[in-house]
């Protein structure tokens, strides 16, 4: 599930309701976002016209680096 959405052009258009309040600019689409003032890091990806961003847990890189 997307945290928020962005249009091509960087716009911030909407979030599931817990990703802030205020407007924001994505500056590539290339499949990371990072969010300066939190300190994180994202995953994109761009259906049709607009610019997905995803949450990446610590806990997915774990169990994949045990298998």
């Amino acid at each position: 599930t997307p945290l928020c959405a962005y249009s091509a052009s960087g716009i911030f258009e909407g979030s599931g309701g817990s990703f802030g309040a205020g407007r924001g600019k994505i500056m590539s689409t290339a499949g990371v976002a990072v969010d300066l003032t939190r300190k994180r890091v994202y995953a994109t990806d761009q259906l049709q016209h607009k610019v997905l961003v995803f949450s990446i847990h610590k806990e997915d890189f774990k169990s994949k680096a045990s298998e």
